[in-house]
């Protein structure tokens, strides 16, 4: 077997048939797929690019005999699949000339692994999956009805009364056997009848693939991706012209998804990169599902086939972290890569283990597009930070705050699919980035614009950076903070599975609470004062009722998890408003009367506490809650002055204010101190 593959030059015009071709005359022994010998254990198979391109010429045979009908046809797939079935099967589709729609499975229709469980909603829907469909209009629908019966006669129920009924052609798979009939043995001698070329050759910009947005944000959306989405985006040298060549593990990531596809398939196609996967289930019987990843199983054959590299999701990263034996063998990788967002005590865990990391930012409207090795310019210590291809042309726009919203636009080497600019044609990501504070070139991504936090005040909150701390740790599954349109910021939290209580239980509440008081702390240490959290304002989920996921990595659908527990959340707030509720101020502004109101305030407060003005509040009992409650009835008490000056003052205190002067004498001095060059200003001003 050669040690270096023959790649080809590409260009626009060099398509996925093109490729399979190529490496089927070029680099028929170099292997595509590598997986665990289920008969040996200690034995590996390989599936050569050559077997690889045989198979998806197979398929075509099979699923479109002759090249009866007419291109461009749209067959959909629901599937629970190997990955070396899935791959060829889109791979056969494409070289038999139709367009593949890859649906995305709910997370509660995937095997799931015991170790460690995913407790996920539903996502695509029968509902979901007709209107993606529908919106495509696919009428030939691939699936497993072994393993998604249920999905398959809900989805028939649901349209038995429209006319996709009639017009729906639902049909299973061809086998493993029908595809690989020589299963990771197959030759040039062995027979083989190649698929009819087209008639007429497909252009540039006549579809590929639908693929399907994650729904991380709303719905998933379908997302039409060309022949040249997949040439220009591959084209990038990176990985394919390595020597020493990366074998790849690519077994954590579903092939439904365009992160599973650009790796599975399209890195192995045009990249020529070695994947290693879980070995195909289908062999032993069609009715076993595949291999479920999970943290202990990945690294077992991560070992087993002798993998380099891998790509997977920051999920499996957070437990590997926390097993020094799984450390230790990540330290042997020559990359850990992942897509999303993985928190920084587990990231920062592993680089100063001697991990190294590797950050991978794409969608499905531009794909993957960060480089996979860095520049030199890259430290270890600067994993959260990634580095854009050449190709990619970028407009960062700035949103105010030192963020950048990251925006591609076509240019003569690359085009954009999916266009949604009023000026140029380009896409708005929607993503929130910051710049390396002295390294030109390297982008950090922080938010995404839908997730930004509005406050009453008008002030912006940046969840995901304090969200990735507090998912960091042990006992947190899910972390969505809150508080748009609120004066304070909350968060609701999922446990993991055997961390959960009796959100019912107030005891239990406030013990964790306590529990998870200096994770929330080291949030807090990176946010601004008015987005920081207050014990009080920490939220569980219940037992049973988990948060809404999307597919991609398992992140939580922000605003349906918000919505579900929307009446609890208004409860921790009316809880907090009812304390404030007291509207009164001083009988003046002078700092005596000051100084009594807020002695009269903290008393209320403290269920008729006798308080010291000189003592400071926190010593005398006062928490949290009392904190904030103090200060929102002084914003309360300047918002409903008559002089403007006072309402403005209001709108600058800080959340920290009573933090800041814990002693009511000080803090009577400080509030006087503001109003009194208020009024000077104004004097000046006159």
């Amino acid at each position: 077997m050669p040690t270096m593959p023959v790649l080809p030059v590409l260009n626009d015009d060099f398509f996925v048939f093109d490729a399979i071709e190529f490496n089927m005359e070029h680099n028929a022994t170099q292997p595509f797929y590598t997986f665990v010998d289920s008969n040996a254990p200690g034995r590996t198979k390989t599936i050569t690019h050559l077997e690889f391109g045989r198979a998806a010429h197979r398929v075509a045979h099979l699923l479109r005999p002759d090249r009866h009908g007419v291109d461009g046809k749209v067959v959909g797939l629901l599937l629970q699949a190997d990955t070396v079935l899935y791959h060829a099967i889109v791979a056969g589709l494409i070289v038999a000339g139709y367009v593949v729609s890859t649906l995305f499975l709910q997370p509660d229709h995937l095997p799931m692994n015991p170790v460690q469980p995913f407790p996920l909603s539903p996502n695509n829907t029968p509902e979901i999956i007709i209107e993606l469909l529908s919106k495509t209009l696919c009428r030939r629908l691939l699936t497993t009805h072994a393993h998604l019966k249920s999905l398959i006669n809900s989805i028939k129920s649901h349209i038995a009364d429209t006319s996709l009924a009639d017009e729906l052609q639902i049909e299973e798979i061809p086998s493993i056997a029908a595809v690989y009939p020589y299963l990771a043995h197959e030759t040039a001698d062995h027979p083989f009848d190649p698929y009819p070329p087209a008639v007429h050759r497909p252009s540039r910009k006549d579809l590929c693939l639908y693929a399907h947005s994650s729904g991380t944000v709303g719905n998933p959306k379908v997302v039409p991706q060309n022949h040249v989405y997949w040439t220009q985006l591959t084209s990038p040298a990176d990985l394919k012209c390595s020597n020493p060549r990366f074998t790849l593990g690519g077994m954590s990531l579903a092939p439904f998804h365009t992160y599973g596809l650009a790796i599975q398939l399209f890195m192995p196609i045009y990249g020529l990169v070695s994947i290693t996967v879980f070995p195909p289930n289908s062999v032993v019987s069609t009715t076993l599902p595949p291999i479920a990843p999970s943290p202990e199983n990945i690294i077992e054959h991560m070992k087993l086939t002798k993998s380099d590299s891998i790509e997977t999701f920051p999920t499996f990263i957070q437990v590997w972290a926390l097993i020094p034996e799984a450390v230790e063998y990540l330290k042997t990788l020559r990359f850990v890569g992942w897509g999303g967002v993985l928190p920084p005590k587990a990231g920062n865990r592993l680089i100063e283990a001697g991990v190294i990391l590797r950050q991978l930012y794409g969608n499905s409207e531009c794909g993957l597009n960060t480089r996979f090795i860095p520049p030199a310019i890259k430290d270890p210590e600067d994993w959260e930070y990634v580095q854009f291809h050449d190709i990619m042309k970028i407009r960062w726009m700035p949103q105010g705050d030192g963020s950048f919203e990251c925006q591609f636009l076509s240019h003569e080497k690359y085009e954009t699919i999916v266009n949604n600019l009023p000026d140029v044609s380009g896409y708005a990501t929607s993503d929130l980035w910051r710049p390396h504070p002295t390294k030109n070139g390297l982008w950090k991504i922080i938010s995404r614009i839908d997730d930004i936090i509005v406050h009453s005040s008008g002030e912006k909150t940046v969840p995901a950076p304090m969200e990735a701390i507090v998912v960091g740790d042990p006992l947190v599954q899910v972390a969505v903070i809150f508080g748009d349109e609120r004066d304070q910021t909350g968060i609701l939290i999922e446990l993991k599975i055997g961390a959960e209580i009796d959100v019912e239980d107030h005891v239990q509440v406030a013990s964790l609470r306590n529990k998870l008081w200096p994770t929330i702390k080291e949030a807090n240490s990176i946010a601004p004062a008015h987005s920081r959290i207050f014990k009080e304002m920490i939220l569980f989920t219940s037992k049973g009722n988990p948060l809404p996921r999307a597919s991609k990595s398992f992140p939580v659908k922000r605003k349906a998890a918000l919505k579900i527990y929307e009446k609890e959340i208004n409860a921790i707030y009316e809880n907090v408003d009812a304390v404030v509720r007291k509207s009164s101020s001083p009988t003046s502004w002078s700092v005596t009367d000051i100084e009594a109101w807020l002695l009269e305030q903290a008393s209320d407060l403290s269920s008729g506490c006798t308080i010291s003005p000189v003592v400071d509040l926190f010593e005398q009992g006062f928490n949290s809650l009392y904190a904030t409650s103090l200060r929102l009835r002084v914003v309360n008490a300047l918002r409903i002055s008559k002089d403007p000056e006072y309402r403005s003052i209001a709108k600058d205190l800080s959340q920290n204010l009573v933090y800041s002067y814990p002693v009511i004498k000080d803090l009577a001095g400080f509030i006087f101190s503001l109003i009194s060059s208020s009024v000077v200003a104004q004097d000046n001003v006159a």
